[in-house]
Parts: C-alpha cells; structure tokens; sequence
C-alpha cells in the first residue's frame, strides 16, 4: 500500500516440496507499473532443538524473487531445503515495492508453516 493504492499483490502457497524443500509458490504483480518494480522476499526458518534441549525457531534465510513491472502476474517457486533436525518449516512473506536510494514500501507478513 501507497497513501491508500494498491501498489503491488501476490498470491501463491507454502508446501513441503518432495520431502527435500520447503517452497513458497508465488505470483506477484505491480498494480501500477510506475517504474518501481515489485517482488516478494521469504524469510525460512525451522522449528529446531538447539543444545540445551530447548525447542526454538530457527532462521534459514531470505529469499526475494525477481522484480516485475508488468501488470500481468509473474510467478516463480522461492525456495530452501528442509533440515533433517527440524519438525516444521516456517515461512514468513511479503510483498514489496523496490524503491531507489530509500526504504522499499511492504506489506504486512503473512506467516505459514508445516510440519513434517
């Protein structure tokens, strides 16, 4: 969002892929195609027991997808591999407005996970 107009959208799944990576399935869009692109960043982690026996969520990485001006829908899968440790794979998303020499416009996270 931008002074209340829609900016960018993005719609996709999160899933366990094939038992090896936990894969957010994304679809994204630039609602104005003003010059800023759009693209979605993922944020991993997985629900771990660390040393002291504690179980606790554990960051992977981010991930961003490449950026689109298009009013078309772009889609790609944005991806990390599951760890043998972990019980479930966490995914935080959001869509963002890539914008020059400041701070990009995002929205909020939407917050998925699985178990397996």
């Amino acid at each position: 969002m931008d002074r209340g107009d829609k900016v960018g959208a993005a719609y996709g799944d999160f899933a366990n892929n094939g038992g090896v990576y936990a894969t957010v399935g994304a679809n994204w869009v630039d609602m104005r195609n003003d010059g800023n692109p759009i693209y979605v960043e993922v944020w991993f982690s997985f629900w771990e027991e660390d040393t002291d026996g504690k179980w606790r969520w554990v960051n992977d990485k981010a991930v961003q997808s490449t950026r689109s001006s298009r009013f078309k829908p772009v889609g790609a899968p944005l991806s990390t591999r599951l760890h043998s440790a972990a019980t479930q794979a966490r995914a935080e998303i959001k869509v963002c407005e890539d914008i020059n020499l400041t701070t990009d416009i995002c929205s909020a996270h939407a917050i998925l996970s699985f178990s397996y």
